[in-house]
């Protein structure tokens, strides 16, 4: 995709800058088909439509995303998904659609407690004049399992699954400092002392809710 010319800039320069962009999307976007054409892993694919989707500018193939992240357990990176969908969608002049994926990237925003990421959706359906309705809020009990937040859940799920403060960290993007500081809360909260007890007070409740890793 060509750029407009900037004012001020050589257009030669303009020009070779331009043909450079187009050659690196060009290559991003066969990176990313090759790795869907091979990749068995839902996040991987997922990543992979993603990048494509966002070079090529294709709201359906970030639709396609979407599909491959609602399969891979990881909520973060699907209500990303969901929130460059929706936004191409928009762009698209496809407002039902655009509508329903920046909702639901919302919802999981609101649920990780990404106030930045539901600030950043919120003023997309804004400028677009679309309107979300109304939020209902419901209170949590101080202790117990029905007391840990969304975040805090995934925390849990991840100590369940063996993962290390770094690693839980890079998986939730997220410093290893609110790591730790998400478990010291948890374990007041649940009235434990060690990660082994958590991860199988974890594994019981995992079950129940669902939760799904690739």
């Amino acid at each position: 995709m060509t750029q407009g010319n900037v004012p001020g800039v050589d257009p030669q320069i303009q020009a070779a800058t331009d043909a450079f962009r187009r050659d690196y999307r060009a290559v991003q976007a066969e990176i990313a088909k090759a790795i869907v054409g091979h990749a068995d892993i839902a996040s991987l694919t997922g990543a992979a439509l993603r990048c494509r989707g966002l070079l090529v500018g294709d709201a359906e193939t970030l639709q396609a995303a979407v599909d491959a992240y609602v399969r891979s357990g990881r909520p973060l990176e699907l209500a990303l998904a969901r929130e460059d969908a929706g936004t191409a969608f928009l762009r698209a002049g496809d407002t039902a659609r655009g509508r329903e994926q920046l909702v639901q990237a919302i919802g999981l925003f609101e649920r990780l407690e990404a106030r930045r990421d539901l600030a950043r959706v919120d003023a997309v359906l804004r400028a677009a004049g679309v309107r979300r309705g109304r939020r209902v809020t419901r209170g949590r009990p101080q202790t117990g399992w029905r007391s840990l937040t969304p975040t805090e859940l995934l925390v849990a799920d991840l100590v369940a699954e063996g993962l290390t403060n770094p690693q839980i960290g890079d998986r939730l993007f997220i410093s290893r400092r609110t790591v730790q500081a998400h478990l010291a809360h948890i374990f007041a909260k649940l009235d434990l002392t060690s990660r082994s007890q958590l991860a199988a007070l974890a594994a019981e409740h995992r079950p129940r809710r669902g939760v799904q890793h690739p």
